[in-house]
């Protein structure tokens, strides 16, 4: 009583089904926003604490609800209002940080 045809035949269905449900990371928005998200805030803490700005804790607070929220991407004029308010709230807590 040899079984190995129908024991081939179930694995290789099995394999099949496999490679057909397989899905990559980057293939699920949810696993994409996750990665950014970690990433993002990891390289801007890394920038903080490398140039060791006096300040160095906001920048990866303000990365972090920058990238945590589902709003869509801003407009150019948008993104650029958005660095010069940030940069000009970063020169005003510098300036009171050294008087």
């Amino acid at each position: 009583m040899s079984t190995d045809g129908a024991s081939r035949v179930s694995v290789d269905s099995i394999a099949q089904a496999a490679r057909s449900r397989r899905t990559l990371w980057f293939d699920d928005l949810r696993s994409v926003r996750i990665v950014r998200f970690g990433l993002g805030v990891a390289i801007a803490m890394a920038i903080a604490f490398g140039f060791d700005w006096p300040l160095q804790f906001l920048l990866p607070v303000l990365t972090a609800s920058l990238l945590g929220s589902k709003q869509p991407a801003p407009t150019l004029r948008q993104g650029f209002n958005n660095i010069l308010s940030i940069v000009a709230a970063f020169g005003l807590g510098l300036m009171f940080s050294l008087l």
